[in-house]
């Protein structure tokens, strides 16, 4: 909206993050549909922001707002479930609580800590004041984690990011903050971050995290991390990969319903289709500039993961290599942790030693199943195809199957 020139209202970063981005603006229907989530139904107020999004920008962006809809069929928008649906494993983190049998026991303490986590955290976002707080339990100390050494997930997009902040919050780190619904520290890391010239130094952003008022212990780069940022004195470091068509079905299915609050968001493909006879003309093509962000969506289908982990943002489509493979490979070689989405239900417990997480958080995944519905499946010449284009994003997620 703001591109065609409608009323805003400008919002300030706040005080401590003043002289880093200039302000953004809102559009006024963006406030006014905010402001009445707490008088509307949801249902209600999809249909109103439709026709009124809809009768501002025509028929094309009305795409988007079908494409809404068809991807919010299996799950509510803004939900965890929509945000945990594709995920190659059962969970109870996205809003049908599974029943567990079993292998795990929870007990009573960490089930009352992860409610009450969940509660401080999802009241924090709500856009109302609320005096509730005052009944808010205090966390107890024992169960918050500490480190030496901060941890920063590179929350690569639909590879389990979200999924990761989830738990690290069960958990008992101190997410970073000012941060978006996916530990992302605003102004800086999050995915509408990428591409930017000017970016905090490791001792900005380490004296940041330790200031005795902060020691967070734990932040999420949903970006690339350009080769001044890659603190590996400073903090740890850790990264999920994700199968490469898995990866490509989850963006088409299930992508961020984020329309509303503007771009960009890394939405999926309005019609799959057509996008992807769109990339084979795009791969072909000697004339297409890259840029230095992550926002087209043709880099998305041409190994993002490389790109983003090389970096390799900048590469023509089509021209990724052996050389940037071995970027990627040779960045995460200074990971602490490296782990594939696929493994979490055989490898979680490791994964959560390594991270000093309790076994408990275990219990958050069972079944390496895939529950949720997919509208579009690649064909399997489609698919083929896409595997060979992507075979560098391939190459490194096999490269760790040990």
């Amino acid at each position: 909206l703001k591109s065609r020139g409608s009323i805003g209202i400008p919002l300030r970063p706040p005080p401590s993050m003043s002289g880093h981005e200039p302000f953004q603006r809102v559009s006024l229907v963006t406030v006014i549909a905010v402001c009445a989530v707490p008088l509307l139904s949801q249902a209600s107020l999809l249909r109103t922001i439709t026709s009124s999004v809809g009768s501002l920008q025509g028929k094309q962006d009305s795409a988007s707002i079908v494409k809404l809809q068809r991807k919010s069929k299996h799950c509510q928008p803004g939900s965890w479930e929509c945000e945990f649906a594709d995920l190659p494993f059962k969970t109870d983190l996205g809003g049908e609580a599974a029943q567990f049998s079993g292998s795990i026991a929870v007990t009573a303490e960490t089930a009352l800590f992860e409610q009450q986590t969940l509660w401080l955290r999802s009241r924090a976002e709500w856009p109302f004041a609320s005096n509730a707080s005052s009944e808010a339990i205090e966390l107890n100390a024992e169960n918050l984690i500490y480190r030496e050494k901060p941890f920063l997930w590179v929350h690569i997009h639909k590879a389990g990011g979200t999924f990761m902040c989830a738990l690290a919050q069960l958990a008992g780190e101190t997410i970073v903050s000012p941060s978006d619904g996916a530990c992302n520290w605003r102004y800086h890391d999050q995915y509408r971050d990428s591409g930017r010239s000017r970016r905090e130094t490791c001792e900005g952003r380490i004296a940041y995290f330790k200031q005795p008022s902060h020691n967070f212990t734990w932040g999420q780069i949903e970006r690339e991390v350009m080769d001044t940022e890659r603190c590996w004195d400073y903090f740890d470091y850790g990264v999920m990969l994700r199968e490469p068509i898995a990866l490509l079905e989850s963006e088409t299915n299930y992508h961020p319903n984020c329309w509303l609050f503007g771009g960009p968001c890394g939405g999926g493909p309005v019609n799959p289709e057509e996008f992807l006879a769109e990339l084979n003309e795009t791969l072909k093509s000697s004339t297409v500039s890259p840029g230095l962000d992550q926002f087209p969506l043709w880099k998305y289908f041409d190994n993002i993961q490389t790109r983003l982990l090389a970096p390799a943002l900048d590469v023509p489509p089509g021209q990724i290599s052996e050389e940037h493979l071995a970027a990627a490979q040779e960045t995460l070689r200074n990971f602490t942790i490296v782990a594939r989405l696929e493994d979490l239900p055989q490898k979680g417990s490791a994964i959560f030693a390594k991270l000093g997480w309790r076994h408990g958080l275990m219990h958050h995944i069972t079944e390496p199943v895939n529950s949720f519905n997919h509208d579009f499946s690649f064909t399997p010449d489609q698919a083929t195809w896409l595997r060979q284009v992507n075979r560098f994003d391939l190459a490194l997620w096999q490269s760790f199957a040990d």
